[in-house]
């Protein structure tokens, strides 16, 4: 397979087409990079993009293999529609064993913490008698099973489906928590604190999706956006533990520290021409 053919011939299609690097890449749903890279013979398309590929360009898949365009006929079609099917079977099977060695982990990380909750258990109570620190351990064993389930059984975003997962888990993990240890303290304040995070991280999450491309740009964002969430976290925990005589140090440098941060990101993202 001639890769520099291929990519010269993918290159002239999407000219033909009047697209961008970017457009075509938004339009399969992959970075512009990887465009590049096809265009320049480093590597050629994943067998999974080529028919949408080809249905972008309005070329058959076997002409994208070849790299270059074939005279039309009913046998070139024939031909074109059997590749299609194979193509679609092969991923298809790709498909099913990846759910297959999914299954297989998720089922064997969750036998793993039944068993970390039982020993944990037992030896509370054989240690003991009663039941103490093994209550927090079986809680944290069941919120962290609920952020793995949602990793493994999402069909689409797996990144949507664990912020979902732990913004609907956390304050019932916290409030659980401060009955055990018998200490408000952890849901009072952890509530709070845990709200500001997952309102942080939604935010993050809709730039994602918004600037899917532009990685350096959000990575900018998100570091000028920690300024406010980290002063707005100083001001809570003084009020609920009293005041922090480096408060005002730590401020500055964190704010400091974040919009260097932020800059460098924003000038790397500007090199990349990610705008």
């Amino acid at each position: 397979m001639n890769y520099k053919k291929i990519g010269t011939f993918i290159c002239s299609l999407r000219k033909e087409k009047n697209l961008t690097q970017k457009e075509l890449a938004d339009k399969l749903n992959i970075t512009n990079k990887a465009i590049s890279k096809w265009e320049r013979g480093i590597s050629c398309p994943d067998i999974s993009l080529l028919i949408p590929l080809s249905d972008i360009l309005d070329v058959t898949t076997n002409e994208i293999l070849n790299g270059e365009r074939e005279e039309i006929s009913d046998i070139n079609e024939d031909i074109d529609r059997k590749v299609k099917k194979t193509l679609t079977y092969m991923v298809n099977i790709s498909s099913e064993k990846s759910k297959k060695y999914l299954n297989y982990i998720f089922l064997g990380i969750s036998f793993s913490l039944i068993i970390s909750i039982i020993i944990c258990l037992i030896c509370d109570y054989v240690l003991y008698n009663s039941f103490s620190w093994s209550l927090v351990v079986c809680a944290s064993c069941i919120l962290s099973w609920l952020i793995i389930l949602s990793i493994f059984k999402s069909k689409k975003n797996r990144f949507k489906s664990v912020i979902i997962s732990i913004t609907l888990s956390i304050i019932p993990y916290l409030f659980t928590l401060s009955i055990i240890l018998e200490n408000n303290l952890i849901f009072s304040l952890g509530s709070i604190f845990a709200i500001l995070g997952i309102v942080y991280i939604w935010i993050l999450y809709y730039l994602y999706i918004k600037m899917k491309h532009k990685k350096f740009k959000i990575t900018g964002i998100a570091f000028l956006l920690l300024i406010p969430l980290s002063f707005s976290i100083n001001r809570i925990a003084n009020y609920f533990l009293g005041p922090d005589p480096f408060e005002i140090f730590n401020v500055i440098l964190n704010t400091f520290s974040a919009i260097i941060i932020a800059l460098i990101c924003f000038k790397i993202s500007r090199k990349r021409n990610e705008d």
